[in-house]
């Protein structure tokens, strides 16, 4: 158990699979794993994110993102080479979307989106989270995430959470909201 919360600390935010988990500690039943997460889980310590599909066969057999309630643990309990600061504020946004009760998923087709919401039986929002778009490679990355979203799902906007950065885009005819994560926490839910 202490090697797979340290593996999973020092991993929050990515894709994991049960099969992958499972050999990377140990264990040879990729059906143990689910268990042990699913404990885990329970404790209320992660979170298990799934791909969103409306097909709850595909959800299940999709990678899990893990999340952790608190970004202590992910800063005590995992490795770091660096400060993750990324890695924290991602991981800050997924526990304000579950906190404020919304279903949350992870769109992956071509490009990832880190979360989409879904109220009802359709998704509603979308959001990616980077530290800075101070780069084109980045900047070009989260915007072409952001937009297979917001096209897979007809919305007409999204929104790209930062640091510090704050900027309003009109992208083919939809909004990209571009704001620092804290105004985004303060906004009226």
């Amino acid at each position: 158990m202490q090697e797979l919360i340290f593996y999973l600390a020092s991993n929050a935010t990515k894709r994991i699979s049960y099969t992958s988990l499972g050999k990377i500690v140990g264990i040879r039943h990729s059906e143990t794993v689910k268990n042990y997460l699913e404990y885990i889980e329970q404790t209320y310590m992660i979170f298990q994110l799934m791909k969103y599909s409306p097909s709850v066969k595909v959800q299940m057999l999709n990678p899990k993102k893990i999340y952790f309630i608190d970004n202590a643990i992910v800063s005590r309990m995992g490795f770091n080479a660096t400060d993750n600061m990324g890695v924290k504020l991602e991981n800050m946004v997924f526990v304000e979307l579950k906190r404020c009760g919304y279903d949350v998923f992870y769109h992956a087709d071509k490009k990832e989106c880190d979360f989409v919401v879904r109220e009802g039986m359709k998704i509603k929002e979308a959001y990616q989270v980077t530290i800075a778009m101070n780069d084109e490679k980045t900047r070009k990355r989260e915007i072409e995430g952001l937009m297979e979203a917001m096209n897979a799902y007809g919305l007409a906007e999204g929104y790209i959470l930062t640091m510090e950065e704050k900027e309003e885009l009109e992208i083919d005819g939809k909004q990209v909201h571009v704001l620092p994560t804290w105004e985004w926490m303060l906004r009226e839910k």
